[in-house]
C-alpha cells in the first residue's frame, strides 16, 4: 500500500503539492474567519455595553437634572416674589388709612407686578431648565469620558495639542465652580431680568384701568405684547447696554456673571454668529465657552421659544380656572381687592374653557391678585407648569444630543 501512495506522489506530485497549499491555505482562512469572526462580536458586544453603560449614565444625569431643576426653582420663585414684591404693597393696602390716588397708584403697581411676574416664571424657569441640561450633560460627557480612560491622569488638550492648564480634570471643586451658573442665574439673572421685564410690561398693560373689563382671549393678547416687547431688538437699553436683552436671543446676558461678560470679548459678540475661534486656557474657560456655544444656538432658541408659548397657554389655562373659582367665591361679582387668593389654586374648576375664553369679561382688578398669587402660591415642586419642564421629550432629546457629543469627544 505504500508503494502505491509512493507511486501516485511520483506521477501526480504537482497535484499533491497543489492540494497541499490549498489544504493549508484553507485551515488557516477557517481561522483568519473565526478570529474576525469572534473579534467582530468583541467589539459589538463591546460597543452593545458601552451603549448600556452610557444610557445608564444619561439616566442618572436626568435623575440629578430633576432633582436639582426642582431645588432651584424654589429658589427662583422667592428671587421673582423679592423682586417684584406684591406681598409688600398688598399689605399696605390692608391698613385702610390710605388716600384714593395712594391706592390707585399702589394698584398700578400690582398690575405691572402681576403681569410682570408670570413672564418671568415662564423665562426664568425655562433659562435655568435649559442652562442645567447643558451643564449637567457636559459634564456627565466629561465624566464618562474619564470613567472609560485607561489613563487617570488624562490631560486635557486644546485642538492645538496644547495641555489645558490648571483645573484639567472634572473634579468636584471645578464641578462646583461650573454649576455656581446656575446660582447665579436664580439669584442675580433673574433679579436683572425681572427689572427688564417689568419695564417692558408699563408700556403694554400701563394704560388699562382697573375697571375695564377683559377676557382670558385679552389676557392671553396682553402676555404675547409683552413677550414681543421683550424680543424686540434695542439698541442701548438702560439695563444691559450691549444691545437687544431678549432671554430667547441672548439666554447668556443672564447666565454668565458681569466680570466674565467684560473680561471676554467672545462672550460679549452679540452680533456676530460665526466668531473667531477660540482657544480656552484652562478647562473651566472651556466649560465657559462650550456653554456659551450652547446658549446661543439655534437649538436653544427654539427650545426657549417653545417654552415661552406653552408658558403662556398654560398660565392663561390655570387662570380660566382662577376665574371661575374666583367668581364662585365672590358673591354678586363684587371685587375684594384683598382677597387671599391661595385656596383658589387647588379649586380649581371643571367648567369649559371655550366659554371662559369667548364670554366671561372679568375687571382687570380680579385678574391682579390672581395673577400674583398664581405666582406666589403656586410654583413648587407639585406645580403643572414645572412638570412641563422637567418631562418635556424636546428638552430631554437635546440634553440627550449635548451628552452623546461631549461623551465622544476626543482631545
Amino acid at each position: 500500500m505504500f508503494n502505491r501512495i509512493k507511486n501516485f506522489t511520483k506521477s501526480h506530485w504537482q497535484k499533491v503539492v497543489i492540494g497541499g497549499v490549498a489544504v493549508q491555505v484553507l485551515v488557516y482562512g477557517v481561522k483568519y474567519v473565526a478570529g474576525r469572526f469572534m473579534e467582530y462580536h468583541e467589539v459589538k458586544a463591546l460597543d452593545l455595553w458601552k451603549k448600556m453603560k452610557k444610557e445608564q449614565h444619561f439616566e442618572s444625569t436626568e435623575s440629578t437634572f430633576k432633582s436639582s431643576f426642582l431645588a432651584l426653582v424654589v429658589n427662583l420663585k422667592e428671587t421673582v416674589t423679592h423682586s417684584l414684591d406684591a406681598e409688600t404693597l398688598a399689605g399696605i393696602l390692608k391698613t385702610g388709612n390710605l388716600e384714593i390716588g395712594t391706592k390707585l397708584e399702589i394698584w398700578e403697581r400690582l398690575k405691572i407686578i402681576g403681569f410682570s411676574r408670570i413672564v418671568v416664571i415662564i423665562y426664568g424657569s425655562s433659562l435655568l431648565n435649559v442652562l442645567l441640561r447643558i451643564q449637567l450633560s457636559i459634564i456627565g460627557g466629561y465624566l464618562f469620558i474619564e470613567s472609560n480612560d485607561s489613563d487617570p491622569k488624562h490631560e486635557w488638550r486644546n485642538v492645538n495639542g496644547i495641555i489645558l492648564s490648571n483645573n484639567t480634570a472634572m473634579d468636584m471643586d471645578l464641578q462646583q465652580k461650573y454649576l455656581s451658573l446656575a446660582t447665579y442665574l436664580v439669584k442675580f439673572g433673574v433679579m436683572n431680568l425681572s427689572e427688564y421685564i417689568y419695564r417692558k410690561t408699563i408700556a403694554i398693560v400701563g394704560s388699562i384701568g382697573l375697571k375695564e373689563k377683559i377676557t382670558i382671549s385679552d389676557l392671553e393678547q396682553l402676555l404675547l405684547s409683552i413677550v414681543a416687547a421683550v424680543n424686540q431688538d434695542i439698541v442701548n437699553d438702560e439695563l444691559l447696554t450691549d444691545g437687544c436683552n431678549s432671554p430667547t436671543k441672548y439666554p447668556w446676558k443672564y447666565i454668565f456673571p458681569t466680570d466674565i461678560l467684560e473680561t471676554h470679548n467672545y462672550f460679549g459678540n452679540t452680533v456676530q454668529k460665526c466668531r473667531p475661534h477660540y482657544e480656552p486656557p484652562d478647562m473651566y474657560e472651556r466649560l465657559l465657552a462650550d456653554t456659551f456655544d450652547l446658549l446661543d444656538s439655534d437649538d436653544v432658541t427654539s427650545l426657549l421659544n417653545s417654552f415661552e408659548r406653552q408658558g403662556i397657554s398654560h398660565f392663561c389655562d390655570r387662570i380660566a380656572d382662577y376665574v371661575v373659582a374666583f367668581e364662585k367665591s365672590i358673591p354678586n361679582g363684587t371685587v375684594d381687592p384683598l382677597a387671599n387668593t391661595e385656596n383658589l389654586i387647588t379649586q380649581q374648576s371643571t367648567a369649559s374653557h371655550f366659554h371662559i375664553f369667548s364670554e366671561v369679561q372679568v375687571p382687570m382688578a380680579k385678574i391682579i391678585p390672581m395673577l400674583n398669587d398664581l405666582v406666589a402660591q403656586g410654583i413648587n415642586e407639585s406645580d403643572p407648569w414645572i412638570s412641563v419642564l422637567c418631562n418635556s421629550e424636546t428638552a430631554r432629546n437635546f440634553a440627550a444630543n449635548v451628552y452623546e457629543s461631549f461623551s465622544n469627544s476626543i482631545d
